[in-house]
C-alpha cells in the first residue's frame, strides 16, 4: 500500500503462472498492469510447466493435492518417475507461486533429465483444517499422509498411461529424508529408489518444536513406533544416505542409527557424509550431482 493508503501493488502468481503486478487506486478500483515476468529464457533452456492436480487420499473422500511435471521428451517408451517428498507437519510443500516451483527439490532438473516428477501434501500438512492437519497427531511416521500418496501415485497411473509407476524414485532432505526412508521401508514395492538427506529419522534425539510439538510429551513406546529404523529389513530397493559433518539442526548420530540398523539387517546401501557442510546442503554442486546422478543411474540408464 502507498503511505497515503489511496493504492497498492498486487502481485498474483501461481506455479504455473509466472509473476504479474497491477497497480490498483481506491476508491475507484482503477487498475494498471505494471509487469508481466517473461520467462523466455527458461523455456529456451527446458522449462517443464506444472500440470497442478487433486485426486483423492487413502481413505476415499479427502482431497489431496499437488503438481506433476511431465517432460516433453522420454529417454524411453514409459517416463520413469520420482517424487520430491518432505513429510514435515508444519508445513506445506507443494508449489502454490511460479518462483518456488524453481526452488522446489530440484525438480526442475529431475524433469529436465527426462523424468516425470511429483509433489504431493497429504494429510497431516497444515492449512487445510483441523481435522486434515490432527492426522500427523502422535502419527509422525506417516510423514504427512504417505498412504495418501500412494493412492494418488496409483491414480496418477491411471490418468497418464505414459507414466511408469511400477517402480518409483523418492528423494527428500531433513524431514524430507525421514519420510523417503519411511518410503522405502513401509510401500518397498512402489518406492525402489531412495535418497535420503539429513533424515532427523529419530524425534527423541531431536528439537522439540518439531517433535514434541506433533508427538506431544515424550512416550517411548508411541515415540518408537514413529521410527523407520525398526523396518529396514523390508528394504529391497537402492537406498542413498546422505549427512553434512557439522549438521547444526539434525546431529548425524540421526543417520547414523540408520547405517548401524541396515549393517545388522545385513542390507546394501550408498552412504555419504559431506565434510565441513551443516545441514542446508543445497549450495554444494557435488551434493547436486550427486542427487541427479543417483536418479539417472537407476531410473534412466537401466
Amino acid at each position: 500500500f502507498s503511505p497515503t493508503g489511496e493504492s497498492y501493488v498486487d502481485v498474483l502468481t501461481e506455479s504455473d503462472l509466472p509473476p504479474v503486478a497491477t497497480l490498483h487506486h481506491l476508491p475507484k478500483s482503477t487498475s494498471y498492469p505494471l509487469v508481466t515476468c517473461d520467462i523466455g529464457r527458461l523455456e529456451a533452456i527446458g522449462y517443464t510447466q506444472p500440470q497442478r492436480f487433486h485426486l483423492k487420499g487413502a481413505d476415499g473422500s479427502s482431497d489431496i493435492y499437488g503438481i506433476i511435471l511431465m517432460p516433453t521428451v522420454a529417454q524411453g517408451e514409459k517416463l520413469r518417475l520420482v517424487e520430491y517428498i518432505y513429510g514435515g507437519n508444519q508445513t506445506a510443500v507443494v508449489p502454490h507461486t511460479f518462483y518456488s516451483v524453481l526452488q522446489s527439490g530440484f525438480i526442475q532438473s529431475l524433469a529436465a533429465l527426462g523424468l516425470a516428477v511429483i509433489v504431493i501434501d497429504g494429510r497431516g500438512t497444515p492449512l487445510r483444517g483441523k481435522s486434515f492437519h490432527d492426522h500427523c497427531y502422535q502419527n509422525q511416521g506417516a510423514c504427512a499422509g504417505i498412504e495418501d500418496h500412494v493412492a494418488v501415485i496409483r491414480q496418477l497411473a491411471q490418468l497418464y498411461p505414459q507414466l511408469d509407476c511400477s517402480q518409483i524414485g523418492v528423494w527428500g532432505h531433513s524431514g524430507g529424508g525421514f519420510a523417503t526412508l519411511h518410503c522405502m521401508v513401509k510401500y518397498p514395492d512402489l518406492y525402489a529408489y531412495g535418497l535420503s538427506s539429513g533424515g532427523n529419522h529419530a524425534q527423541e534425539i531431536y528439537t522439540s518444536h518439531w517433535s514434541e510439538r506433533y508427538m506431544g510429551t515424550f512416550d517411548p513406546q508411541i515415540w518408537d513406533a514413529q521410527r523407520a529404523e525398526h523396518l529396514v529389513a523390508n528394504l529391497t530397493g537402492k537406498l542413498f544416505l546422505l549427512h553434512g559433518e557439522m549438521d547444526d539442526n539434525v546431529h548425524p548420530a540421526s543417520t547414523m542409527r540408520i547405517v548401524d540398523a541396515l549393517i545388522k539387517a545385513d542390507k546394501d546401501f550408498e552412504f555419504l557424509i559431506m565434510p565441513n557442510l551443516h545441514h542446508a546442503l543445497r549450495p554444494s554442486p557435488y551434493y547436486r550431482r550427486k542427487i541427479l546422478e543417483f536418479f539417472n543411474r537407476h531410473l534412466l540408464e537401466q
